[in-house]
This record gives C-alpha cells, structure tokens and sequence, in this order.
C-alpha cells in the first residue's frame, strides 16, 4: 500500500519514482522498493535502479536529490543535515561541497573541525571552519595559511595572522 505523500518520478530512471518521504517505487515491477535491506558500497540505504537484468543500486539519497533538488555537478554530494544517513526525507537534504559536508558534521557534533582564527594588526578577528575556508577568505593558497599557523606570528596577505582555534573543554 503506497502512503499518501509527494512522489516524484527520477529523471534518469524513469521507472522509479521516489517520495519526499524516502520510499522508492519500481514501476516496471509494480511494487514499493524497501531500502532497509540493501546498501551501496559506501553504505547508504540503496535501491536496485538500473532498469533490466543489470545488478545496479542506487542510494535513496541520491535518488531524491535528483528528483526533488536537481542535478548536481560533479563535484557536490549529497548532504544528510543530520548526518544520519538513514534519514532520507526531503528536508534532510541538500546538494553541495564535501567541505560543506564535513562543516555540517562538525556541527552535529559527528566530526571534529579544529577552526582556523583570523587576526588582523587592526585587531579584527574572523574565525573560518576549515582551512580552506580561511584560505577562500583570504583569497590565497591554503599552503600559505598552513605554513603560517606551523610558523607563528607569519605575516599573511591583507596583514593577517593565523592559528588553530583550540578547544576550551581540551
């Protein structure tokens, strides 16, 4: 029995369609697909999506994404917000970087992120999550940034300085 809900037929597979919910649905095979049993090689929830006799999964993620969100380039991935990869709804979703991905994590507490804080000789102070958000900031290599954190008090461009921001509770 198909829930009530939003369903969207993939652009790609036009087989299968996927609902906001997470579910996915065959329709050359006339039946609700559960994800519960099978994953991809990197461990999401997957479901068989190339049509015909071919062994081809798809993760659910993706799947919705694609349906709902658009295509992605090929340098964004599918983001969890929660970082709970079996939280396939439509809200939990977004395309975007892996940088943006891991920025998510550490927030959801799944990853550490050890900032990199900013100063300038005016005493301005700009905190970046990563390193190579800094090195985007101050629209330079993010080498330079490393080299500067590994040899304190390096002058960067614009009159910058760089450090790792520690942890209080470490």
């Amino acid at each position: 029995m198909i829930k009530s809900t939003v369903w969207g037929r993939h652009p790609k597979y036009t087989h299968m369609w996927v609902s906001i919910d997470g579910d996915s649905y065959n329709e050359d095979l006339g039946k609700l697909i559960y994800v519960s049993d099978r994953y991809c090689m990197s461990g999401y929830p997957a479901v068989k999506a190339v049509p015909g006799g071919n062994p081809g999964y798809k993760s659910i993620h993706r799947m919705m994404a694609e349906t709902f969100i658009g295509t992605a380039s090929s340098r964004e991935v599918v983001r969890h917000l929660d970082d709970n990869s079996k939280n396939n709804t439509f809200e939990n979703l977004l395309f975007g970087s892996k940088m943006d991905n891991a920025v998510d994590a550490g927030l959801n507490g799944k990853m550490y992120i050890n900032p990199i804080t900013l100063y300038h000789y005016s005493g301005c102070i700009v905190t970046c999550p990563t390193l190579q958000a800094a090195a985007r900031y101050l629209d330079i290599d993010p080498a330079s940034i490393h080299h500067a954190i590994n040899h304190k008090g390096r002058l960067l461009k614009k009159s910058y300085t760089a450090r790792r921001t520690t942890n209080e509770s470490d």
